[in-house]
């Protein structure tokens, strides 16, 4: 394995002091020209120095505040020649600190949410335009606002044909309560049911429901209804259909739930078990997709876990280790109501964590919970692990971010592909590849209990290391869906034969990786806390955040120092920040006198 350190900010950074600089030397000899005329041009030591510290000043408030000083502060600072730690104290103190601290922890954990999905098709509904017959709806139409299944195969299995319903008239039922469908072309109606089931056999009827008024649970306007195609409206819980027997409650995980059936179930009450997507042809421009709703709450949930240790003067090492994050509206509705809609978020087991109950339509409503065990403050936030969506991508910004180190091939490169060696299924033995993955996989496996490709942690009691349901050489049929996604269902290679029915961070797994799995990523947080190496590279990412550079080899001493001061100041934000900006290399960076 080869690691080596890695500063994320060097280069943009770099940029953004040069521009700092030319707009400080700019504006400096704007305020001389314009503040006092005797010192247009420097008469003597006192005056540059008085220069200086203007200077200082404005970069202080630029990298602090992201803006300049009032002309009052210039001022002040000119009359008394220096920066006091007073002024310092109030920039750290300010909102806008805060603001900075969240442009520096974005650009080191990458939040951004253009890389990121989170749909699946089947649960996705949207607003559309239909005229009376069902169509959709051309500009000068006659049309009816709708909202109906998005995915086109689903809508194939509800109607037989790419329609939708009829939006202008209302949904009927049978004595029995079933939900009956208008034959095309005739005025016979049927329970939609006993029609898709006659389409699921071959028999391919085009039909169409009726509408139902719903107050949607993303809407405000608690006396506002819609129009809601009769199919997607359906709320009950369960449905039997012949011997079997479908769960239509999406508030429960695929792994909590049994089967499920999208043409059976509908949207629950309130339309609470889908996901709204735009507004296609609608016209409607209230609300953005939900996707965009859910995945700017997540971010924002980071960046708040942030704000509060920085706010609150807690240590650096709580962005690691806290325990207490909040949730608004879109997060509040998809731990509680939308475990199971597939929106990537599958949610392993909801009654892992409680949290509190806010409207969808709240988003700038927060309140606080605990989170799961185990977690591991930032590291296992939804955001984070949906980012990075792998045990091992995990682990690989863990060491970016925090230990400034990355990991790359071994001297030489890879052997070559024709090479046998290659077939080796386990990564700390395959030839190339052990140099890194002898370290990466026993600390990926600190995520073990978080599900891949989603952001849950798996309980143990519901999810245990072995699982017959999953065993294939027990249970040959009937394996439950999660066994394909959480356990080794269908080895491949002869290797993997004895892990079958096992959860996956236990293959390839010896003993003393399973306290890493049951520990999960605090304990490895704990172990870097100790060893030094959080406050290390949280210095230097610091140091090259405000300085622009990082911090050399002759400097050693320098940053000995900080981690010694940030360890001494309980890991301080604030303290550290103002230590770099006090150094003498921050003063010193485009100054000829010291203030």
């Amino acid at each position: 394995m080869r690691q080596k350190d890695f500063h994320p900010f060097i280069g943009a950074k770099m940029m953004n002091k040069t521009i700092h600089l030319v707009l400080i030397g700019f504006l400096t000899l704007s305020f001389i020209q314009t503040s006092n005329a005797q010192v247009c041009k420097p008469q003597n030591v006192a005056s540059e120095k008085k220069q200086a510290a203007i200077k200082y000043l404005r970069r202080l408030s630029l990298d602090l505040r992201g803006r300049l000083p009032s002309y009052k502060e210039q001022l002040d600072t000119y009359n008394s020649g220096h920066v006091t730690d007073a002024v310092i104290d109030s920039m750290l103190k300010s909102n806008a600190f805060t603001q900075q601290m969240r442009s520096f922890f974005q650009d080191l954990l990458t939040l951004n949410i253009n890389d990121l999905s989170l749909t699946q098709a089947v649960h996705v509904i949207n607003y559309i335009k239909l005229t009376n017959s069902g169509a959709y709806a051309k500009a000068k139409d006659t049309s009816w606002i709708i909202i109906d299944r998005r995915n086109i195969p689903t809508r194939l299995l509800m109607r037989g044909a790419n329609i939708g319903c009829l939006a202008n008239e209302k949904a009927k039922y049978n004595t029995s309560g079933q939900l009956l469908c208008k034959l095309q072309g005739t005025n016979t109606y049927k329970p939609c049911i006993d029609l898709a089931k006659d389409r699921s056999g071959g028999t391919q009827v085009i039909a169409q429901e009726g509408y139902v008024e719903v107050h949607p649970f993303w809407d405000e306007d608690s006396t506002r209804t819609w129009r809601v195609c009769g199919q997607v409206a359906y709320t009950h819980k369960n449905i039997t259909i012949g011997k079997a027997t479908y769960n239509c409650d999406l508030s429960k995980s695929s792994h909590d739930r049994g089967r499920y059936n999208r043409v059976y179930c509908g949207c629950g009450p309130e339309l609470k078990w889908c996901v709204r997507a735009g507004e296609a042809n609608s016209g409607i421009s209230t609300w953005k997709t939900m996707r965009t709703e859910i995945l700017e709450s997540m971010m924002e949930q980071s960046l708040r876990f942030i704000d509060d240790v920085i706010e609150n003067d807690k240590p650096y090492t709580d962005i690691l280790l806290g325990q207490k994050a909040e949730v608004n509206g879109p997060l509040s509705h998809v731990y509680r109501e939308s475990a199971g809609t597939k929106t990537r978020i599958d949610i392993a087991s909801s009654k892992e964590v409680t949290v509190p109950s806010v409207p969808y339509y709240r988003p700038k409503v927060w309140k606080s919970f605990t989170m799961p065990a185990r977690s591991a403050g930032i590291l296992t936030l939804p955001f984070f692990t949906l980012k990075y969506a792998t045990n091992r991508g995990r682990l690989h910004r863990y060491h970016n971010a925090f230990l400034c180190q990355y990991f790359s091939p071994p001297p030489g490169g890879l052997p070559d592909p024709t090479d046998a060696c290659h077939n080796e299924p386990d990564l700390t033995q395959r030839c190339g590849c052990k140099s890194c993955h002898q370290t990466i996989e026993p600390e990926a496996a600190h995520w073990g209990r978080w599900q891949e490709n989603a952001w849950f942690p798996l309980n143990p009691t519901a999810f245990p290391a072995y699982n017959k349901k999953c065993d294939t050489s027990v249970t040959k049929t009937g394996n439950p869906g999660y066994c394909r996604t959480l356990y080794m269902l269908n080895p491949g290679h002869t290797k993997e034969e004895k892990y079958r029915g096992k959860l996956l961070a236990y293959v390839f797994a010896p003993k003393s990786w399973e306290s890493n799995i049951a520990n999960g990523p605090t304990a490895l947080a704990k172990r870097d806390i100790a060893n030094d190496k959080i406050a290390s590279c949280g210095v230097k990412n610091m140091w090259s955040w405000f300085v622009g550079s990082d911090i050399q080899k002759q400097q050693t001493h320098v940053l000995n120092g900080l981690v010694t001061t940030f360890k001494n100041k309980q890991y301080n934000i604030r303290q550290l920040v103002k230590a770099i900006v006090k150094s003498e290399e921050y003063r010193r960076g485009f100054e000829t006198v010291q203030p």
